[in-house]
């Protein structure tokens, strides 16, 4: 497969990487949000402090609208904004429990050593 060259602006679509390389990937896949979602982490609007003036705080809150909705669009396991919030909220417990576990066992080795010692 030849490599694609970013050739600018494309209407619904977003240059970047996905499961087949670097390239076009239209809105309506993952591998799109998965591309943007770093791009809107990484690009805050507005200065430092959004504190001082109404404005500035709209701008802030409907950029971090739109960044929580591309990371749901991003781990959706279907295109649908709702069951998207719900992968997304779904995959943050996992993750919790995950650690939650981890560090529970760590402090059972923990006492286990001081214990046996």
């Amino acid at each position: 497969m030849e490599s694609q060259v970013d050739a600018g602006l494309k209407m619904d679509y977003v240059y970047g990487r996905g499961k087949f390389g670097r390239g076009y990937y239209h809105m309506m896949t993952r591998e799109a949000y998965t591309s943007i979602h770093p791009r809107m982490r990484s690009e805050a609007p507005g200065g430092s402090c959004s504190c001082f003036s109404a404005s500035a705080r709209k701008e802030v809150d409907a950029h971090d609208d739109v960044k929580r909705i591309m990371y749901n669009r991003s781990v959706a396991s279907i295109p649908n904004d709702v069951v998207a919030a719900s992968d997304a909220i779904e995959g943050a417990r996992q993750t919790a429990k995950q650690w939650h576990n981890g560090l529970q066992n760590e402090q059972l080795m923990v006492g286990f050593v001081q214990h046996a010692t």
